[in-house]
């Protein structure tokens, strides 16, 4: 299971101590965070929620590159051929 998902429940179910458990892993393990495949699943709520926060042990330069990728391919996967300022946003 990915921090992603336990993320997402941690939020939905307000865990706070899973939540602020999980985003220290995800702060700590950043570089490993933004390689995983699974990144591109996670629910917008989740990246909102972690870009947020702003504690990432890594450059930025990644972070906004995997939040395009995420936001283009959420664009795609709702039908929107060509990804528009408004569908990236």
């Amino acid at each position: 299971m990915s921090v992603a998902f336990i993320l997402k429940d941690a939020l939905l179910f307000d865990l706070t101590k899973v939540r602020d458990d999980v985003c220290h892993f995800i702060d700590d393990h950043a570089g490993d965070v933004l390689d995983y495949e699974g990144l591109m699943e996670i629910s917008r709520q989740c990246l909102v929620y972690i870009l947020k926060v702003d504690t990432l042990e890594t450059y930025e330069t990644p972070v906004l590159e995997k939040a395009i990728e995420w936001a283009e391919k959420s664009s795609y996967s709702k039908g929107n051929t060509t990804p528009t300022t408004t569908t990236t946003r």
